[in-house]
C-alpha cells in the first residue's frame, strides 16, 4: 500500500515518500517547497494516490513493528534478568553457607545491625511466600449478604443467580 503503485510516477512516488517519511511532522507545503513543486500539485498527488490512506497503513505497519521489537526487547531482558536473579541467588546461597558455618564455629560474623535485619526481613518474606497466602483457618472465608425488599403480596422478587429462593415466614 505504501509502494509505488502502477501508473504513479516517479516524481509523484517521491513526493509521498517524502511525505510519508516526514511521520508526525506531515506537510504537504512542506513537501511541494523541498521539490519546488506547486502545492496544487502536491494535493492532486494526494487525492490521486490516496496518500493519506497509505500513510495510515504505513503509520499501522510500523506501529505493529515497534511493538514486536518492543515484545522482543522484554522477553530477552526477562530472560536476561532471569538468569541474573538465579547467578545471585547462588552467589546469596554461598554467602549464607558461609555465615552459617562461621556461627557453627562460634566465629563473629561481623554483621551490622541493618544486614541482620535485612536478612531477618528477607528470610521471614520468603518463607511466608513458601507458605502460601494467608488464610483464615485453612480455608478461605465466604461472606454472604442476605437482604429484604418489600413487594407487593402478587409480586415475586427477582431471582438471584446462584441462589435458590426460600420462603422465609
Amino acid at each position: 500500500m505504501w509502494v509505488r503503485f502502477v501508473g504513479e510516477s516517479a516524481k509523484a512516488f517521491s513526493a509521498f515518500v517524502k511525505y510519508r517519511d516526514a511521520a508526525e511532522k506531515r506537510s504537504m507545503s512542506a513537501v511541494a517547497a523541498e521539490l519546488s513543486c506547486s502545492k496544487q500539485n502536491i494535493g492532486r498527488w494526494s487525492f490521486r494516490w490516496r496518500w493519506e490512506e497509505r500513510c495510515t497503513a504505513f503509520d499501522i505497519h510500523q506501529d505493529e513493528l515497534h511493538r514486536a521489537e518492543m515484545s522482543r526487547a522484554r522477553t530477552e531482558m526477562n530472560r536476561r534478568h532471569l538468569k541474573l536473579g538465579i547467578l545471585m541467588q547462588s552467589i546469596g546461597a554461598h554467602a549464607l553457607a558461609e555465615l552459617q558455618q562461621r556461627v557453627e564455629q562460634k566465629l563473629p560474623l561481623n554483621l551490622t545491625s541493618d544486614e541482620a535485619r535485612a536478612l531477618m526481613d528477607s528470610g521471614a518474606k520468603l518463607e511466608r511466600a513458601a507458605h502460601g497466602p494467608e488464610r483464615e483457618h485453612g480455608r478461605y472465608t465466604a461472606i454472604n449478604v442476605i437482604y429484604s425488599t418489600k413487594y407487593d403480596d402478587d409480586e415475586e422478587p427477582p431471582p438471584i443467580e446462584g441462589v435458590s429462593p426460600k420462603k422465609l415466614n
